[in-house]
């Protein structure tokens, strides 16, 4: 019996293995041998045409004195510190409204998916029309309001903004994984959420688990209790020697 499950956890490996081999040598000859390649080309004077040269770290003190790298970096730290959670935030508040029930459920998740499938190229050719001061989409409906609309594209003060707004547009991906990581709660993390004292700040108003309008669907981001009763399935299961998929749900997907 051990031996038969030996046999068929090696199988499971190996095939698990074989599967995962394209992504492996994908990733392998595309991302980790140029990382490496350019890490190498980085302490030397590179040139297309002939060797490169050894220089050791000559190269990162003139882009110490480059007066262009520091905005650069600012740039950099912009679109990771607001870029990146303002994705995030609308994904999961897509996730969070999808993942209600509703007719035309299946048409809506489709549509907010769809940006995410469009070339890149198509995308930005778009977004440049769209972004255009004069005949673009944007500055127009501003103008129905009463608000002269910047040139987004050509000032600096909004280049980066315009860069997040588009940014948000390709949210689908990361959207279906927070909708997954939601599904995957169980109800009764749900109601120990409420049980624990989650309000009106805590929850989405709007039929329950129940489908009683009284309830409150509870936002799973009461981590701290999801992770208490994790503890306490272990525990149960140190204590009565069953197997972890008996008892144990992995909800370390949970968004916070």
């Amino acid at each position: 019996m051990a031996n038969r499950k030996k046999q068929y956890s090696r199988r499971d490996n190996i095939n698990g293995f074989l599967f995962a081999l394209p992504w492996i040598i994908g990733f392998t000859c595309f991302s980790i041998i140029p990382l490496l390649t350019s890490l190498y080309y980085s302490f030397t004077e590179f040139n297309p045409v002939k060797d490169p040269v050894w220089v050791g770290l000559d190269n990162f003190r003139y882009i110490l004195k480059d007066p262009l790298v520091i905005k650069s970096l600012k740039n950099t730290l912009f679109m990771a510190f607001v870029s990146t959670p303002v994705n995030l935030f609308i994904a999961l508040l897509l996730a969070t409204l999808l993942n209600r029930s509703f007719k035309g459920r299946g048409i809506a998740r489709t549509i907010f998916f769809m940006p995410s499938i469009i070339p890149m190229i198509a995308a930005t050719m778009v977004w440049i029309w769209m972004f255009d001061p004069t005949y673009g989409y944007i500055n127009r409906v501003l103008g129905m309001l009463g608000i002269t609309g910047p040139s987004w594209l050509m000032n600096p003060a909004y280049t980066k903004w315009a860069l997040v707004l588009m940014g948000t547009w390709c949210t689908g991906t990361t959207m279906l994984i927070c909708l997954a990581a939601l599904q995957d709660v169980p109800k009764s993390y749900y109601e120990a959420a409420e049980i624990d004292g989650a309000n009106a700040s805590l929850c989405g108003s709007g039929a329950g688990l129940s489908g009683d309008p009284q309830y409150h669907q509870c936002f799973p981001v009461l981590y701290a209790s999801i992770r208490y009763h994790q503890c306490q399935q272990r525990r149960r299961i140190q204590q009565r020697g069953r197997r972890p998929g008996q008892l144990y749900f992995n909800v370390s997907a949970v968004f916070v």
